[in-house]
């Protein structure tokens, strides 16, 4: 009876199915068999705020994948074995390998063995630089001094540009330029805004010019740009710049301007030349000369006109015949 027993023990171990075998690790750790995926929306201009990445992966021989690491970040699994998982990486992170404000987003995964496989790697794409600073917001205003709707191209006096942002742009590199004069206290054409991130961020700078005209300010931050104009005027131009007329007649001098006509001096050499300075507008001044009948030959009459700013014309010389 003892015997049958012992028996019966044997057939039962016999017909008991043995536990599945744990796969071993390899004797070569240096890359892990895995395979996945991985998928982002690529930014169309500089990311500029964090990135949200999700994939697949899948062990070939079947051992556990303990990590999935985006350039360094760790993954959180969403299926069964990193079958798919989704991970959020910082933009200071893509910042911080960032070449020539491109980078690349590459994705690891280590398994159970301790083996790495590198299973994704992104084409470069662009990021700010700057990460946490982002410009939303972008304006600028130009200003001429005392008033003025001008300012006199004899390079001397500027007016003021004045660049604002929202709180977040405080620390972001603008672009500065002119079609024509200067930009002072932009090296290079950059000028970074300045903030504390709670109040608007900014940047002052001021614009002179040797040449009269339109000028055009541009300024750049992010992705936004906007565009200011101001008047770089030349000294008032007197229309004719000289003449002669006989004893008895009458002569009209206009002194033109694109800025303005503050004044006018007029000095005359002789009797019998006289000058009656009307102000037409604000960039016109007219002149009436008149020589009386008994204005001797050679007498002249000297004009010279100036605009807020000092920028003098030529001397205007009007002679009796």
């Amino acid at each position: 009876m003892f015997k049958t027993l012992i028996a019966s023990f044997a057939l039962l171990l016999t017909g008991c199915d043995t536990p599945p075998s744990t796969p071993k690790c390899p004797a070569d750790k240096s890359m892990a068999q895995i395979v996945g995926t991985a998928q982002f929306t690529t930014p169309q201009t500089p990311l500029d705020s964090d990135l949200v990445v999700t994939g697949t992966a899948q062990h070939q021989q079947g051992l556990a994948i303990r990590q999935v690491l985006a350039e360094g970040v760790e993954a959180t699994n969403t299926g069964f074995n990193f079958s798919t998982w989704t991970v959020t990486v910082p933009v200071a992170t893509l910042a911080a390998s960032a070449v020539m404000g491109q980078t690349t987003l590459v994705v690891n995964a280590v398994d159970s063995c301790d083996a790495t496989a590198q299973i994704f790697r992104s084409m470069p794409f662009a990021v700010t630089v700057t990460p946490g600073i982002r410009v939303t917001q972008l304006d600028a205003t130009i200003t001429p001094p005392d008033t003025q709707g001008f300012i006199p191209s004899n390079n001397t006096i500027p007016a003021v540009l004045q660049i604002t942002a929202n709180p977040e742009a405080a620390g972001a590199v603008a672009q500065v330029g002119a079609s024509i004069g200067t930009i002072q206290g932009a090296p290079s054409g950059t000028v970074t805004l300045s903030g504390d991130g709670k109040m608007p961020a900014s940047a002052s700078l001021l614009f002179v010019s040797n040449k009269a005209g339109n000028a055009l300010i541009t300024v750049s931050a992010g992705n936004l740009t906007r565009a200011r104009p101001v008047l770089v005027a030349d000294a008032p131009n007197l229309i004719p710049a000289s003449a002669t007329l006989g004893a008895g007649q009458q002569l009209t001098v206009s002194a033109l301007s694109q800025g303005n006509v503050q004044s006018c001096q007029i000095s005359t050499g002789g009797a019998g030349l006289t000058a009656t300075a009307t102000k037409m507008s604000e960039t016109r001044t007219d002149i009436a000369i008149k020589a009386a009948a008994t204005a001797a030959s050679g007498t002249a009459l000297q004009v010279i006109c100036l605009d807020a700013f000092g920028q003098q014309s030529s001397p205007g010389v009007y002679t009796v015949q």
